[in-house]
């Protein structure tokens, strides 16, 4: 179970700091980043 939670915890910083830089020079960022607001939302 840890090691699940590590792999999840190593994926979202992986897309935090490596996808969403690369996905904010894109004329979709507006659309991808409003979708992520969405997800945190729901995750509370």
């Amino acid at each position: 179970m840890k090691k699940l939670i590590l792999c999840i915890a190593i994926a979202f910083a992986f897309v935090q700091y490596v996808v969403v830089p690369s996905i904010q020079s894109s004329p979709a960022a507006n659309q991808i980043r409003a979708h992520h607001q969405a997800l945190e939302e729901a995750g509370k």
